[in-house]
């Protein structure tokens, strides 16, 4: 969603509120990567066991 935003009109309050929520979305975008990493990494690394459990029950 693209607004046209005219930082020349705001108040400082308005600006100062404006720069609260775009931190604040780009600290849920942070937490958002890196927990997409971490599940990423959980799915490999139980993906990884899945197949190391296959290929032990084939042996026997």
């Amino acid at each position: 969603m693209e607004r046209d935003i005219n930082l020349a009109e705001m108040s400082r309050e308005a600006l100062d509120a404006l720069r609260a929520q775009v931190d604040s979305e780009l600290e849920a975008r942070a937490f958002e990567r890196q927990l997409r990493r971490e599940l990423d990494s959980h799915l490999d690394k139980q993906a990884w066991i899945d197949r190391h459990h296959r290929a032990q029950d084939q042996r026997r």
